[in-house]
Order: structure tokens, then sequence, then C-alpha cells
């Protein structure tokens, strides 16, 4: 009885989410995770929803224990690397794009941003190291 309920809190949350009324979405999903506090999905689409407000920290939160829960739950992964990349964590991003891929290497969708994050990774890595090869000094470009 208590799963059905938390079912019918992630559908309300879920209809929130296509309605683009993020806060709602949270509120039912946390209404979910109150009642069965051990399903990763629930965790991970509170994710989604706190990207989707620009939330990424409670996003990485919820995706990592999403993940905890279930650690072969690709999607987890996904919405993990969507909020490292979105606080210009690419590095970070890129390892949960990796572990995401490791159980599902068919997703189009993670492979892609994986190679946005590795393009990411690599000019902020060629941009703060040209910054730093001459210390900051006036007249050296």
């Amino acid at each position: 009885a208590v799963e059905a309920k938390a079912d019918e809190y992630k559908a309300s949350g879920n209809d929130a989410i296509q309605k683009q009324d993020y806060d709602s979405a949270i509120r039912h999903y946390s209404n979910a995770i109150r009642l069965c506090p051990t399903n990763a999905v629930y965790y991970s689409n509170r994710a989604a929803a706190y990207s989707q407000l620009g939330n990424h920290l409670k996003a990485v939160e919820d995706a990592e224990k999403a993940i905890s829960i279930n650690p072969k739950y690709t999607r987890a992964y996904s919405r993990l690397g969507h909020a490292w990349f979105s606080l210009t964590e690419y590095g970070k991003a890129v390892d949960a794009y990796e572990k995401g891929l490791d159980l599902d290497s068919e997703n189009e969708t993670m492979k892609k941003a994986l190679e946005a994050a590795k393009k990411k990774l690599e000019s902020k890595h060629a941009g703060s190291g040209s910054q730093r090869g001459m210390g900051g000094m006036p007249g050296i470009p």
C-alpha cells in the first residue's frame, strides 16, 4: 500500500515535469521519497527537477543518493553528469557519463554528453594552461 501511494506521488511528479512545474514535481517526488526512501528512481527524478530549476548542487546530491541505492541505475549517472556539467565540473561530468556508459554502452544521449564534457574539459585545461605559462606577466601574449 505504501509503495502504491509512493508511485502515485511519482506519477504526479512526472505530470508536473511534463507541465514544466518543477517546484510541484519536487514536492511530489519528496513525498514519494518520504514513503519509500530506498527507491532510486524517485531521487533520480527529483534530481532532474532540481536541474531544471538550476539547482544543480541538489541535483548532484539526489543523483548520488540514487546511485548509492542502485549502482546499476544508468539514468542516475546521466543526471549526475548533467548536474556536474552545468556546474562546470567537467571532469566529474566525464566520470559520471563514463560510469553510466559502462552499464549501458549503447546510450546515445550519454555518448553525446560525454563528448561535450570532454571537449569542455580540454578547452578548460588549454585555457588555464596558456594563462599560467608565463605567470601572467604583462606584455607577453
